[in-house]
């Protein structure tokens, strides 16, 4: 370690809680082992310097309780540091285990059929499968095979009017019609059943639509699932899109 990023303790090879006693011997040790007469090393002087100094502050009561104090401060930052990272880490693996129970989830018609879903659930079982992931841009409108009944079909329901935001770490699900964008932040989770007008963006989190997209989807991050329909392309700079018709 660098002598400039070493403390006192460090420099003399003493416990933080060892006695005055100790700390001397320590410091005649390294003195006579780095003392530019007695050694050859090229920064021998530079090292002496730094066992005066630690010497000078550890001998003295109120020089020692000032770096201990620093070195407690040093140490809790780095206990929240390491706190905030296990978070994000546990925020990631969450992430990821929504995604993959969002990937297991059933989509036959009898799995829609059991659960009390519409005709165009069972569409899911038929159609083919669009899968894009990191830069794929599709243009123009997607045809997924039966997803033509998503499209046709009457939707009612629950009318959400402007743009509907689903924020950092917000768990939502709903159905109806949104009468214009939804947007989803990173670490969101939304399951929608309906129509959306608008175009989705999806910043992180896994989002699942079932029924019509009429604005297109933007992906920038995390993972979307859509079973029906979606029209006025798709564009993905950085997620996964899953689309079955």
């Amino acid at each position: 370690m660098p002598l400039r990023s070493r403390n006192a303790y460090e420099v003399l090879g003493v416990a933080p809680t060892a006695d005055l006693a100790t700390i001397k011997k320590a410091y005649r040790r390294a003195a006579r082992r780095h003392h530019p007469d007695l050694s050859s090393d090229a920064d021998a002087h530079e090292r002496m310097k730094a066992v005066v100094a630690a010497w000078a502050t550890l001998r003295d009561p109120g020089s020692r309780a000032s770096l201990d104090r620093e070195l407690a401060e040093a140490a809790a930052r780095a206990e929240r540091s390491r706190a905030r990272r296990s978070r994000r880490d546990q925020a990631s693996r969450t992430e990821s285990d929504r995604a993959r129970r969002g990937a297991r989830r059933p989509t036959s018609s009898a799995a829609g059929r059991a659960s009390g879903g519409s005709d165009w659930i069972e569409d899911m079982l038929a159609g083919i499968r669009l899968s894009a992931s990191g830069g794929a841009s599709v243009a123009s409108s997607v045809i997924m095979g039966s997803g033509a009944r998503a499209r046709s079909r009457s939707y009612s329901g629950p009318v959400h009017r402007g743009d509907l935001r689903v924020g950092r770490g917000e768990d939502r699900a709903g159905s109806g019609i949104v009468a214009g964008n939804v947007f989803v932040a990173a670490d969101g989770s939304f399951h929608f059943r309906g129509r959306v007008d608008g175009k989705v963006v999806v910043e992180g989190g896994v989002v699942r639509i079932e029924g019509l997209i009429r604005g297109g989807v933007e992906v920038h991050g995390g993972e979307l699932l859509v079973s029906g329909w979606v029209e006025g392309g798709i564009s993905n700079s950085g997620g996964r899109i899953h689309v079955e018709g």
